[in-house]
């Protein structure tokens, strides 16, 4: 079985593994907004500019970096800010498989 087997397997039929970047930011004290930047097509069908979709994310981390250095940047100029930016300004937080940014 292939990995999106497993995760419809694990998670069910509508279940998708996208390899993501995802930014997160406190919008408020316990309330977190995160941006999801992938290249697979999570639009489930839909040809409308917006989708909502309510349900489970389980984030498995490779890589967590810290930063203060975009704070007033809106959400969609942190989900495109280059990856050289990202290393340039962040703190490794975790590692957990010891991959570069």
């Amino acid at each position: 079985m292939n990995v999106e087997g497993y995760v419809k397997a694990l998670f069910g039929v509508h279940a998708i593994h996208a390899p993501v970047k995802l930014v997160v930011q406190e919008a408020n004290e316990g309330l977190y907004v995160a941006v999801l930047v992938t290249d697979t097509d999570l639009s489930f069908g839909s040809e409308k500019t917006h989708q909502l979709i309510l349900g489970d994310v389980v984030v498995r981390p490779h890589i967590v970096v810290e930063t203060n250095a975009f704070r007033g940047h809106g959400l969609t100029s942190l989900a495109t800010t280059s990856m050289d930016g990202w290393r340039r300004y962040s703190k490794v937080l975790m590692n957990p498989g010891g991959r570069k940014l």
